[in-house]
């Protein structure tokens, strides 16, 4: 159930990446938007919290979908999450899909 839940989440969040250009769109987002919210408060009171999404890669945390060759980033760490994870009562329900930095090819 909990795991169905969350594909909704993610539905949600996929809708309110869409730009809302025109007056009715962004009335239709604002809905989407208060919905998720009480959504997610929801699953709050039953336990289920979002994984961190940044910091040191945890591979008990996430799952590494991609690496990115990146100077500016100590390797191992989280760039950014593809799908967002989540936690039931301490232990995972989801892992998070994150891309993870990597040392250049040629760094020493």
């Amino acid at each position: 159930l909990l795991q169905g839940l969350l594909l909704v989440v993610d539905h949600l969040d996929l809708a309110l990446s869409s730009p809302a250009k025109s007056d009715d769109a962004r009335s239709v987002a604002e809905g989407v938007r208060m919905t998720r919210d009480q959504l997610l408060a929801t699953l709050r009171g039953e336990g289920v919290e979002p994984i961190t999404e940044s910091g040191a890669f945890d591979p008990n945390l996430h799952e590494a979908v991609a690496t990115l060759e990146r100077d500016d980033v100590e390797p191992g760490q989280v760039i950014d999450t593809l799908r967002r994870g989540y936690t039931w009562r301490g232990q995972v329900l989801r892992a998070a899909q994150v891309r993870v930095s990597r040392e250049p090819q040629g760094a020493q």
